[in-house]
């Protein structure tokens, strides 16, 4: 048998080999820039698959109690679907005292009201209506990330082939509650109200893509209570759920909010990384209908099955 020359994140065919271990290939730079950012020590992890959980992530070396497996930069970042007013553009949380001039969400300011981060959405937002806040909250924040992430897919084909193989559920989440309540802040406001069908050429399935690929791989990276943001990172969706982990996420709160994941104990190569996507001190009885309400699956880890 030839070696094996397909990329180590997606599987397409290897274009570029990594000048340090030279035992890893990917089809482009920017799958390469994975596994070794530059740095003179490759990251120490690879892809799985098996049909019960698809992708995941697992050791490809012993790994270290605090040592980095892996670390990077969101895709696309933005608030959280509900809250109060935070800037599109920083991140702070706001007042409504300054409203961008275009769109009408709240900014800090003139700077920010200009910044490239909202330049392109606040085109589209634009023509549809002005978010409204009632009690200090709104639900207009739905759109945001949505947007960003069709809007990303369409103009960088590279950077979206990060998202292809990133799952969606959308089978699980069609017709529920949380179904419909995107479909009349996402999808109806975009394509119909803002026109985004007709002016932008975004499909109805390339917005349901985006809203199921958030909705299930999206990490909050920072919370203010009444508002937050939240990112898409693609390398830590590999990550399954254990309600005993063994790694740790440390988030960056500043741009470009570099995600860093840890070991919490000595991983030995060929061991699954795994995180806590809930509280984990949060007892089974709760825990494990809100990981099915929200990951759609039934945890089988150690743990819950010793319940």
């Amino acid at each position: 048998m030839g070696e094996d020359r397909s990329c180590f994140f997606c599987g397409r065919e290897g274009k570029n080999s990594c000048d340090g271990c030279k035992a890893v290939t990917a089809c482009s730079a920017a799958h390469l820039h994975l596994h070794n950012r530059g740095g003179e020590r490759c990251l120490p992890w690879r892809v799985g698959e098996n049909p019960l959980v698809g992708r995941y992530m697992v050791a490809a070396r012993n790994i270290k109690a605090g040592e980095t497996i892996f670390e990077e930069e969101p895709l696309v970042i933005g608030p959280n679907q509900e809250g109060s007013p935070i800037c599109l553009s920083c991140y702070s949380s706001i007042s409504l005292d300054y409203l961008c001039s275009g769109c009408g969400y709240p900014v800090c300011g003139p700077e920010c009201e200009t910044s490239p981060v909202h330049a392109e959405e606040c085109r589209v937002l634009s023509r549809g209506e002005p978010p409204v806040f009632k009690e200090g909250d709104t639900e207009a924040y739905h759109c945001v990330l949505p947007l960003r992430l069709v809007l990303l897919m369409k103009a960088n084909p590279e950077k979206n082939t990060l998202i292809e193989r990133l799952m969606d559920h959308e089978e699980e989440r069609s017709g529920g509650s949380d179904w419909l309540t995107t479909e009349r802040t996402i999808v109806e406001n975009l394509l119909v109200k803002c026109k985004a069908e007709k002016e932008e050429g975004i499909s109805v399935q390339q917005m349901r893509r985006a809203i199921g690929v958030l909705e299930v791989n999206c990490y909050e990276v920072h919370s203010f209570v009444s508002c937050g943001y939240r990112g898409c990172f693609p390398v830590a969706s590999l990550i399954s759920h254990g309600c005993v982990a063994n790694s740790r996420h440390i988030w960056n709160t500043d741009s470009p909010y570099t995600l860093t994941c840890i070991a919490t104990v000595d991983i030995e190569a060929g061991t699954e990384i795994i995180t806590s996507y809930h509280i984990p001190t949060v007892c089974s009885l709760l825990r494990r209908p809100r990981l099915k309400e929200g990951w759609y699956f039934d945890c089988i880890c150690d743990r819950c099955k010793s319940r």
